[in-house]
């Protein structure tokens, strides 16, 4: 099982490490960068919430009510954290098309709406799964399914085989 949390893991770290190389210098307090960084950032949203939810059903399998909760925790401070980019992302949005040709308006509204579209459902997504968590962790018994306790693979005859 800890290859599984391993996992998830790197579903989580490696598309945020690639975020922040391919970024690098940050440049904040450029409107023109943070736009582009969160354009950018839309894009890498759903494997991170990938390895979230494998996290999750690992934690839920095993019966693991620490987990489960340190899950939840984490995916509820991702979904707060995407409610200010968000509304960073739309602030940004204003001031970056008053800059923009008029020719290429329509485009830059559309690519601006489908980040903002990506935002909401990864929050929602993140919002859901940390309040399910943590209401199925806190009604969760705190025993924690270990190999020893498995009950191995099941087979036809409903007999257990480890």
């Amino acid at each position: 099982m800890r290859g599984l949390y391993f996992f998830a893991f790197l579903l989580v770290f490696w598309p945020l490490a690639d975020l922040v190389t391919n970024t690098i210098p940050f440049q904040v307090g450029n409107v023109r960068w943070r736009y582009g960084f969160a354009g950018l950032m839309a894009g890498f949203l759903h494997t991170p919430i990938l390895g979230l939810v494998l996290a999750t059903s690992v934690a839920f399998w095993r019966r693991s009510r620490a987990a489960l909760r340190t899950v939840a925790a984490a995916e509820l401070a991702g979904a707060f954290v995407l409610v200010l980019v968000m509304a960073m992302f739309a602030l940004d949005v204003v001031q970056v098309r008053a800059t923009r040709p008029p020719e290429s308006l329509s485009s830059f509204i559309a690519g601006a709406s489908i980040s903002e579209a990506k935002y909401l459902t990864a929050f929602l997504a993140l919002l859901f799964l940390g309040i399910g968590s943590w209401r199925t962790a806190s009604g969760m018994q705190s025993t924690r399914m270990t190999e020893d306790t498995s009950p191995g693979i099941v087979t036809p005859s409903g007999r257990a085989r480890t």
